[in-house]
């Protein structure tokens, strides 16, 4: 059995404004990175794969190759490089321990710092490709490559 098209159509509107939601959650990292809190209302980043960063960007790279759209691509790279920046050995305290899950906060020399709390922005009503009509994160008029 074949869904109708307009269920189909409502699916992708709602996984894009999903998408979207989930980008406006992002917290810039101080080198250009983008990385999550556990909830959009914490300080704390989270790494992790089941409630952090890590598990965003395989949702980013589904969205990308559904929609094609390449600022999802963009924001996966980004929080790629974030996981892969705050593992490097000048974030990592390895001979004081840190109380502190989120690993670009370890410090040797006291305590962790906190990025401030910003609520996601509104989702932005669901563009439309102007030439095929699938769901879109792009702006409004925009075109898909398809």
């Amino acid at each position: 059995m074949t869904p109708a098209p307009e269920a189909l159509d409502e699916v992708e509107e709602l996984a894009v404004d999903g998408v979207r939601w989930l980008t406006g959650a992002a917290r810039e990292t101080p080198e250009g990175g983008l990385a999550w809190t556990t909830r959009p209302s914490d300080d704390i980043l989270n790494p992790t794969l089941y409630t952090g960063t890590a598990g965003v960007v395989p949702v980013l790279l589904d969205a990308w190759r559904h929609f094609d759209d390449d600022s999802c691509a963009d924001a996966a790279l980004r929080a790629a490089r974030s996981l892969a920046d705050s593992r490097t050995p000048s974030t990592v305290s390895t001979t004081t321990p840190c109380t502190s899950a989120v690993p670009e906060r370890r410090s040797s020399c006291g305590p962790c710092t906190r990025n401030s709390a910003t609520p996601p922005p509104a989702p932005r009503p669901t563009a439309r490709c102007t030439s095929c009509g699938r769901a879109s994160t792009a702006p409004a008029g925009a075109t898909c490559s398809s």
